[in-house]
């Protein structure tokens, strides 16, 4: 079971989406994850893929609670699931304050219970075909007037820390993690498997899930370069996002995070870039020919990781559906 993520570009166009969905689904990927971001409306992009493809399943890699209200999540994911009979993964997440309050112009609060409470109105809403709610968040009352393909769609949360991995065993189908290392992989089993027979649950009922950040790199220039983007990307995330920036630290890079995150945010950014270490490259990326990176496949599987879930990343922009069809030949 491997997946695969469209990467996050304004590159790529409708018609080359379907292109690589079609592809990906030929290929034999289990599940096509988009995220919730600035690449179009996720559920509609989705829904188109669905139509362009046959067997993949198609999954929100995140949508975020803040962007929708809460039947109107529900509804997206229960017609997206409905076009595609049955194939739609929910990725649910909170987002992040910076993006949630200068994007959206939302006030971020309360996250965890919003996306508890989301979590909920979904599933009565998908097996009732009506919801009658009443939480410390929201209270409504809403009937469709359409049916639903499924009773149950699968939900799956991010595992950020011991907290959030223990909630997602206790009440999601699934988890998907990112930046993280097969020995990030292994904690994430536990917590998650705590969770769960803290609710009684079997913990092989919660799919471990994880995006692998990969570049296909058949030469020693594209191995440079994908290392540089790697750096870059890393950079980003420990210096304007605290939530992953603590992610590496509880990963065991505390040092290296810590002096990169303070580059960052003294405007430093190519220093920051520089200043990111090989062992924290090779920890988190997936960088080289295809054996390489089947290998590598392995090694997450081997501490426990169900669902990996394959990142594409382009070296440019104008390399995003060349990247997604280089990922693609994994499984061929």
């Amino acid at each position: 079971m491997i997946g695969i993520k469209f990467p996050d570009t304004n590159s790529i166009g409708i018609e080359d989406v379907l292109e690589c969905a079609a592809a990906a689904d030929d290929a034999g990927f289990e599940s096509l994850w988009m995220s919730d971001y600035a690449t179009g409306d996720v559920f509609s992009v989705l829904s188109a893929c669905a139509v362009a493809t046959e067997q993949i399943r198609l999954a929100t890699g995140v949508a975020i609670v803040f962007n929708r209200a809460p039947t109107t999540l529900a509804m997206a994911a229960a017609s997206l699931d409905t076009i595609s009979k049955g194939r739609h993964i929910l990725g649910l997440g909170t987002g992040h304050r910076a993006i949630v309050e200068d994007q959206n112009g939302l006030i971020y609060e309360r996250p965890v219970r919003r996306l508890i409470e989301y979590t909920e109105i979904t599933r009565e809403l998908v097996a009732n075909g009506e919801v009658s709610y009443r939480g410390e968040l929201f209270s409504l009352d809403y009937k469709p007037w359409v049916g639903f393909h499924r009773p149950r769609i699968p939900i799956t949360f991010a595992p950020f820390v011991e907290s959030s991995a223990r909630r997602a065993g206790r009440m999601a189908d699934g988890t998907l993690s990112t930046l993280v290392t097969p020995e990030r992989i292994r904690t994430v089993v536990d917590w998650v498997g705590e969770g769960a027979r803290e609710s009684e649950r079997d913990p092989s009922d919660v799919e471990i899930g994880a995006y692998l950040w990969t570049i296909v790199a058949r030469d020693e220039e594209t191995r440079k370069a994908g290392r540089r983007l790697i750096r870059s990307q890393i950079a980003w995330y420990a210096g304007a996002l605290p939530l992953y920036a603590n992610l590496l630290r509880d990963s065991g890079y505390t040092e290296n995070v810590d002096h990169v995150a303070a580059l960052w945010q003294a405007g430093e950014e190519e220093a920051a870039v520089n200043a990111v270490s090989d062992e924290l490259v090779d920890g988190v990326g997936v960088i080289g020919d295809l054996d390489d990176i089947r290998a590598r496949i392995e090694d997450y599987r081997a501490a426990g990781l169900q669902r990996p879930v394959l990142y594409p990343m382009p070296l440019s922009s104008s390399e995003t559906k060349q990247a997604f069809m280089a990922t693609v030949d994994v499984l061929r």
